[in-house]
């Protein structure tokens, strides 16, 4: 399953401990396969090797929690699986935006009304927040 590479024990444990030549061998083992999962749910390259280097910095940020190359390979797949599922789902809604403006001139003027007017109102609050006293404003 590893391409005949294998990755020992000690190297795992020097990547849980912030090593980066076994984060780089661990990388070089798993990246490659990773963009092309990630590349059958995206369908492009680039959004895949976004998706491989995103997931690898949440393993860099969470690398004292592994102890197997099962369960780096298993955070991976898993985290690029749901970061696709999330884009896909946001394409989907960026794509119904698109088609309810372009099916109606009105809907776009009244869209675009409304977030001026919460981008106003937002400069409003913000406003009003910097003149309170420095200690309401951290809180707030």
């Amino acid at each position: 399953m590893n391409g005949g590479i294998d990755i020992n024990q000690a190297v795992l444990t020097d990547f849980s401990k912030g090593d980066e030549t076994a984060f780089r061998q661990v990388f070089d083992l798993l990246y490659r396969p990773l963009c092309f999962f990630a590349g059958k749910f995206t369908g492009q390259k680039e959004e895949a090797e976004d998706m491989a280097a995103q997931a690898f910095h949440k393993l860099w940020l969470r690398r004292e929690g592994f102890g197997s190359l099962p369960a780096i390979r298993s955070f991976l797949y898993t985290t690029v699986k749901n970061q696709c599922l999330d884009l896909i789902r946001h394409k989907a809604v960026v794509s119904q935006a698109h088609r309810q403006l372009a099916a109606s001139p009105d809907a776009a003027d009244s869209f675009a009304e409304s977030h001026r007017m919460q981008a106003e109102l937002l400069e409003l609050i913000f406003g009003q927040i910097a003149k309170l006293p420095e200690k309401y404003r951290l809180v707030l």
